[in-house]
């Protein structure tokens, strides 16, 4: 496996845990069933069925939590049929299972959604409510998992700063809702362009920020390049007569603070901007071999 396919699958890991999260939660659920029928039907473990369904529906979601209720329902209905426990009626194994899956399914739908409620609050904390990339906050969380990786396993970080140019002159000459119309198309066309790993984030008024995981010095600058002409041929600044100002700069090795690496980005993208705007500058740093 290449080095981009490996960094595509580790961006799946989602979708990989989630199958393993199942996988589990369907042999808790079988254990349950055999340690149902091996105690016999005069110790109540139904308790023990919900803890599968309430790891699969938190984490999977509501459907799988509650196929998972529907086994269990089941695997109690045969430990109770199986290990021969006396009923009044012959219906009444049948209406206990049905009853336990019900629970279980409701609670499967209670937790989902209290999940995505929290996922939910914790995306809008970490989005720009105009833009809907990150937010500040949302780039130094990321950020900072990405230096930590890169320290572990010792690959390159590039971190992108953009400023537009000339938007405060479309603010002032178009009015404040032509400089939003701006700023979104602009975030859209970065999201579009930068790859499925990288990430984009308003970090403020017109400035924008991409970091680029596991990504060298001629990656980076292709890349910039690429989103300097992506965002002149955009209609909006074509019609406002805006662009880019773009700092780039490649860690071989991370600084110690998420700090250092917008502050180095953001001299790049000054430079640009004291030398005629529309550009990109680009610098590759690193540290260690600085203070060596």
């Amino acid at each position: 496996m290449d080095s981009r396919k490996l960094r595509d699958w580790a961006f799946d890991l989602p979708a990989v845990r989630a199958s393993w999260i199942i996988t589990l939660g369907v042999a808790i659920q079988l254990a349950v069933g055999v340690f149902d029928y091996a105690t016999g039907w005069e110790l109540d473990v139904g308790v023990l069925y919900l803890v599968p369904v309430a790891l699969v529906a938190w984490v999977v979601g509501y459907r799988p939590g509650y196929a998972l209720a529907v086994l269990g329902g089941i695997l109690t209905l045969l430990a109770e049929i199986v290990g021969g426990k006396p009923y009044s009626h012959p219906a009444m194994p049948l209406w206990n299972a049905a009853m336990d899956t019900l629970t279980m399914g409701v609670i499967a739908r209670i937790l989902s959604a209290l999940r995505d409620a929290w996922q939910h609050e914790h995306e809008a904390a970490r989005s720009d409510p105009l833009t809907h990339v990150l937010n500040r906050k949302g780039l130094i969380e990321v950020l900072l998992g990405e230096m930590e990786r890169s320290r572990r396993y010792h690959h390159p970080v590039s971190f992108a700063y953009l400023d537009c140019d000339e938007f405060k002159r479309v603010n002032d000459r178009f009015g404040h809702e032509a400089g939003d119309l701006l700023l979104k198309a602009i975030a859209r066309a970065l999201g579009g362009t930068v790859r499925h790993m990288d990430r984009v984030a308003r970090l403020g008024g017109d400035e924008f920020g991409i970091l680029l995981p596991e990504t060298g010095a001629s990656e980076a600058l292709m890349l910039s390049e690429r989103l300097l002409e992506t965002v002149d041929l955009l209609p909006e600044t074509r019609r406002y007569e805006a662009s880019l100002s773009i700092g780039v700069v490649t860690f071989l090795r991370m600084p110690p603070s998420v700090d250092d690496v917008l502050r180095e980005a953001d001299l790049m993208m000054y430079a640009v901007k004291t030398t005629g705007k529309r550009g990109v500058r680009h610098i590759v740093i690193d540290p260690i071999s600085e203070v060596a």
